[in-house]
């Protein structure tokens, strides 16, 4: 059942666990790895992640803090260097920003919950079940984030770059939080896929913060940059796609909260060529990179949610600008 067919919040919601938690036999042979969306209310996330015997989700960060709870087969969490080993029955519990990779040798069924932590003040939530039905449109029950009321703490000089950043976030979540692996790579008409923009937008906003502070990139970040623009690249899945956007966002938005606003107009230099800009114009174009790109992925989820074939992935060509 697709998300459109069912709800994700509710003031009581019930969930059958044992016919959810079989594995599809095509996704053993393929041995791939699949999540599926159940609870999606406020901060609270859970979702049901299927691994194929051999499947990995490579490291990765959550905004939030998460447990693991396995339903199925052993489930290896590795971080720091240690590893947990976990069969059914058990649960683990992550603090925000803990860096951490699953596996599974023989195939698994877990569940994941993610409470993230949002922005203090009236910031309010994304209507439920946007997603597949609505993809992109948050002008349901909720007002825009513009028209939300200020972010705690953020300057009001600053408050067009939080709110264009928040929601942003919620779109992408509405329009891209349940995507197959097989969406995430489709580039219809050729167009720059779904996977490519939610992985650049990540990038983007944690490479102009960056600059923002008068640092250079990291060879971590300049790697990273280089993986976006590799042709044919696997992509992460939607979850974890969108747990890396919002570590970024919450990074974003602590920055601002800290920016000393006498430094707005101080020079800064983008990329290898030391291309002229300052602080406020990398944070402002963080703010309409993001939105820029938001609406790519809007745009491109409606014609996959409208196309009937499957479409195959081939070489991505979306325009990655130089050093950012």
């Amino acid at each position: 059942m697709s998300s459109i067919e069912r709800a994700l919040a509710g003031d009581v919601l019930v969930f059958d666990l044992r016919s959810q938690g079989e594995r599809p036999p095509v996704l053993v042979e393929r041995g791939h790895r699949t999540a599926r969306t159940l609870l999606k209310d406020g901060p609270l996330r859970v979702t049901q992640v299927i691994l194929a015997p051999g499947a990995e989700i490579a490291e990765h960060q959550s905004s939030g803090a998460i447990t693991v709870q396995v339903l199925e087969g052993l489930v290896r969490f590795t971080t720091d260097g240690r590893t947990h080993d976990l069969g059914p029955g058990q649960l683990l519990s992550a603090r925000p920003g803990v860096r951490h990779a699953v596996s599974s040798a023989g195939g698994a069924t877990f569940l994941l919950t993610v409470a993230r932590e949002e922005p203090p003040g009236p910031e309010p939530v994304i209507a439920p079940d946007a997603g597949r039905a609505r993809a992109g449109n948050s002008s349901g029950q909720h007002p825009e984030a513009w028209l939300s009321g200020p972010v705690d703490g953020v300057p009001a000089l600053l408050m067009p770059v939080a709110h264009a950043l928040i929601q942003g976030r919620r779109d992408l979540h509405a329009a891209a939080g349940d995507l197959s692996p097989a969406e995430l790579a489709a580039r219809p008409g050729g167009a720059a896929s779904v996977g490519f923009h939610l992985r650049h937008i990540a990038g983007s906003i944690d490479r102009l913060f960056t600059y923002a502070r008068g640092e250079g990139l990291t060879p971590e970040q300049v790697a990273a940059l280089q993986r976006e623009k590799e042709t044919g690249a696997p992509f992460l899945t939607a979850l974890e796609l969108l747990e890396a956007l919002d570590f970024a966002v919450e990074h974003a938005l602590r920055a601002l909260r800290t920016t000393p606003l006498a430094e707005l107009f101080e020079r800064r230099e983008v990329g290898r060529a030391r291309r002229p800009s300052n602080v406020l114009g990398l944070l402002f174009h963080a703010a309409e990179h993001t939105q820029r790109h938001t609406g790519q992925v809007i745009t491109t989820v409606r014609i996959l949610r409208g196309t009937a074939d499957r479409l195959e992935p081939s070489g991505q060509t979306g325009a990655v600008a130089a050093g950012h």
